[in-house]
């Protein structure tokens, strides 16, 4: 359009030119109307140019816009899915959680129980032990004083006394060494624990046993399962004794008051049987001597209805057991 115009200037001028004079002020007025219609047409073309640029980056826009939007769809939905798939683990995660605690929960008291069912038959088989060397020094007794009688020698005093006269007198001998020994220790580990009053460590003999009996205050903070400070320092002098006998067995059991849950009391008598039994294993005592159990309040000392028998009933016990293997060799030979 503007070119069209500029000619159309062009021709004019040309037209007035030849047909005739023209003076000079009209001469130069068509000139200036000819550089202005020339600088409009110039701009013109350059707003056309720019106009076209403009609508060509409206449209790149445009479909870059698009682009963009189709895109946020793609990631809304991808969010929707993703949500989706989180909210699907975390409630996996929950449930195996949930079973995770269960087969804990549950082997946790299966432990404790066999622990327990372990704990108890030792017993009863250290019961039957003594019970069947009692019996087997009673056979033989009987047996001396059979053959003493059968070859004409008195019952006592005799100038040829018999085997089974020999291996009495022997187990006699070993049973009173022992006595001796359990008698020395239960000294030498009243000296290492006078400084600690009643409630917090005693010594005891019982069955032919030294029962140390330490208090869980002494042991323990309160709901602490690991030995404090103090209970170390009570262990550490009772180690020092027993590395002096290393032939004694050890057998550390716990135990509490009837407070709580059952079966969480006994995961606790045990737990804390098995924090003083490392204790001693730390000190030097040697690991395969030790054993660890818990029972719980099924073994107490006093009634659970009162403060201070609860007290007394939340307790650890380390259990000291004389070496029987030559009494049992002299037996089967």
């Amino acid at each position: 359009m503007a070119k069209l115009h500029l000619f159309l200037l062009s021709f004019i001028t040309l037209a007035i030119t030849f047909t005739g004079c023209v003076t000079q002020a009209e001469h130069a007025e068509v000139v200036d109307q000819l550089s202005y219609y020339k600088q409009q047409s110039l701009e013109a073309d350059s707003v056309s140019v720019e106009n076209t640029r403009l609508e060509q980056e409206n449209f790149d826009l445009q479909n870059e816009y698009g682009g963009v939007v189709r895109e946020m769809e793609d990631l809304k939905a991808a969010n929707i899915n993703l949500h989706r798939s989180y909210a699907e683990v975390l409630d996996r995660l929950n449930l195996l959680k949930y079973e995770n605690d269960e087969v804990m929960a549950a082997s946790s008291y299966e432990n404790v129980g066999l622990q327990e069912s372990i704990a108890e038959m030792r017993s009863r088989l250290d019961a039957k032990e003594r019970e069947l060397a009692k019996l087997e020094y009673e056979l033989y007794q009987k047996e001396v004083r059979l053959n003493n009688r059968e070859g004409g020698f008195p019952e006592s005093g005799s100038n040829n006394p018999s085997e089974a006269d020999f291996k009495m007198r022997e187990m006699q001998t070993i049973a009173q060494n022992n006595r001796n020994k359990m008698s020395a220790v239960a000294q030498s580990l009243s000296n290492a624990l006078a400084g600690y009053g009643p409630g917090q460590a005693s010594v005891m003999a019982k069955n032919d046993k030294l029962h140390i009996v330490l208090g869980y205050q002494l042991l323990f903070g309160e709901g602490e399962e690991s030995v404090s400070w103090d209970g170390k320092t009570a262990l550490r002098q009772v180690t020092e004794v027993l590395t002096k006998h290393r032939d004694l067995g050890i057998a550390v059991v716990g135990h509490t008051s009837s407070d709580g849950i059952a079966s969480r009391n006994w995961e606790i008598s045990a737990l804390r049987a098995t924090s003083v039994a490392n204790v001693l294993s730390s000190y030097g005592i040697a690991p395969e001597s030790i054993t660890a159990s818990g029972r719980g309040f099924y073994e107490p000392v006093a009634s659970n209805l009162t403060l201070e028998g609860r007290e007394s009933n939340n307790r650890t016990e380390i259990i000291l057991s004389p070496d029987w293997d030559d009494m049992f060799k002299l037996l089967n030979r």
